[in-house]
């Protein structure tokens, strides 16, 4: 997934008893500086950190409706970077004389 963008993943399980419905819990969070996870029904969201990138997991269980839970299983998330925009950090005004080069020295990041 890019960075600074909302991932989704949907959680499986399987149950050799029956077919039925599982509630999911989450059971190791990524570190804070890598961004946060929740899960919604069977759904794990990952939302990383500002303009971070890298790889980082989650892991989760699932519990059947008699209330026996699965071992974990690990999900990796990796978050690819993008080529965010230059920005400027205040307003710059260039005067020259005509058909003059001027030379601006200055300092770019992202």
């Amino acid at each position: 997934m890019p960075e600074d963008t909302l991932g989704a993943v949907t959680l499986k399980a399987t149950d050799i008893d029956s077919l039925q419905t599982f509630v999911f819990e989450m059971v190791t969070s990524p570190p804070a500086a890598s961004g946060s996870a929740s899960i919604q029904g069977d759904r794990l969201l990952f939302t990383p950190a500002l303009d971070w990138n890298g790889t980082t997991s989650v892991s989760y269980r699932a519990k059947d409706l008699e209330g026996a839970w699965s071992v974990a299983a690990v999900v990796t998330v990796v978050v690819t970077p993008v080529n965010d925009q230059p920005t400027q950090a205040g307003r710059m005004v260039i005067r020259t004389i005509e058909s003059v080069p001027a030379v601006v020295r200055g300092t770019v990041s992202h």
